[in-house]
This record gives C-alpha cells, structure tokens and sequence, in this order.
C-alpha cells in the first residue's frame, strides 16, 4: 500500500479528514522551521506568520499565520484541535467547518492588520490559539453541558471553558491595546454565524425536527 493511501486512509478515519490535515500540516511545517531556521541559518519561519503591516506585500499570511507555533503550545493545540475541531468537524461535516477555519483565520488576520494600520503599531501573529478559540467558541454552543477536564481534574461545562478561551486569547494581546485584544476574538463573530445560521449548520449530524414520539413509533411500525 502506497504512503499517499495510508496518509488518505489516516485523515479520513473519525471523519474529520480537515482537522487531521490542519493538524499534521502544522507539525510538519514545524519541522522544517527547525530544521531550515534552526540548523541552517534560514529565516523559513518568515513565509508564514503574519506582520500585520505586511498585509497586502504577503497576504498569504493572512492564512498561514496558525501554522508558526512555539512547542508546547503546539502540543496542547494539537490536542484541544484534535477533540474540540474533530466534534465540530463531524457535526458539521468537512465542507462546512473548513469554511469556519478559512474565514476565522482570514477575519481575525485582517482585523489585526487594519488594527495596526489604525494605531500605526506593527506586530507579529502566529499561532493555532487564535482560530482555535473561534472553534471552542462553536463548539461549546453546540454542546454546552458537556464537561471539559481542565488540568485533568476541574470539571468545566463546555459553555464555560468557551468563555474562559475568549478571555485567555483577548487578555493575550490586551497588553498591546485594547484594539488588539477585541481583534483576537473577532473569529468568534464568524463562529456565531455559522451557528445560528440553520439547523447545526446542515451538517451529517442534524437534530431531528418534529415530535421525537412520533418518530419512534414509526421506527417500530416498520420492524413489526
């Protein structure tokens, strides 16, 4: 069996075959930092994260800022995305969610950019953090009351812990303006469309409409 079918086979397992691919570009691209940057002098690192003031000489970096992560905090978004992405990406199906993951990365890299241009201060943005607390966002209006293990032994409702991302991802750029804080959560906007727009945003996983009784009751006419 061929590298290009086990790697296929592998993202398309637990149908979120997006998520997988976010997860491992973003290991890979890592990798080459430390090997181009960090053994041979390069400055590899600079093709993917966004200085805002280069907004329209690189705007590629726009999308790939997320890919630039420093290690550990590479390893818990990787975890989180793996979770909390792989739910929302099953509920919604892959089309739907990589459209959520294009345009919270796009908005949240814009706002930073106009944000700079504005108070004429330019800054450097990298990191999954930022369109990853756009996804716990979504995820924890989708299912509020499902608990989350902070620190394997706080238990925290879903509602709550997508509250708690919000506040860590704004107080993380406060420090540098408030303009720069309110940027880092402006993907939470986009999630709250996707999530208010249709019936779980017409993914696999749809909630049934009508009366659950009468749905049951036609499921065992059918056996009989």
């Amino acid at each position: 069996m061929s590298y290009i079918v086990k790697l296929k086979r592998f993202l398309y397992q637990e149908f979120m075959p997006v998520n997988k691919g976010l997860i491992v570009l973003t290991i890979v691209i890592n990798i080459l930092i430390l090997i181009f940057d960090g053994l041979l002098g390069l400055n590899f690192r600079s093709l993917f994260l966004l200085r805002t003031a280069d907004m329209f000489t690189a705007p590629w970096t726009l999308i790939t800022f997320p890919l630039i992560n420093e290690p550990i905090s590479l390893i818990f978004a990787a975890i989180a995305l793996w979770f909390v992405g792989g739910s929302v990406e099953r509920t919604w199906g892959s089309k739907r969610y990589s459209w959520l993951v294009v345009l919270v990365t796009l908005t949240t890299g814009v706002v930073f950019s106009l944000v700079s241009m504005y108070l004429n201060k330019t800054i450097l943005i990298f990191g999954l953090w930022l369109p990853l607390t756009s996804i716990i966002w979504a995820w924890s209006r989708l299912f509020p009351y499902q608990e989350v293990l902070v620190w394997g032994i706080l238990p925290v409702k879903a509602v709550w812990f997508g509250w708690i991302a919000a506040a860590l991802a704004f107080f993380s750029y406060f420090d540098r303006g408030i303009l720069f804080g309110l940027a880092s959560i402006t993907g939470i906007g986009i999630a709250h469309l996707f999530i208010t727009k249709g019936n779980y945003g017409g993914g696999r996983y749809r909630r049934r409409e009508g009366n659950p009784r009468k749905v049951r009751t036609s499921r065992l006419r059918l056996i009989k």
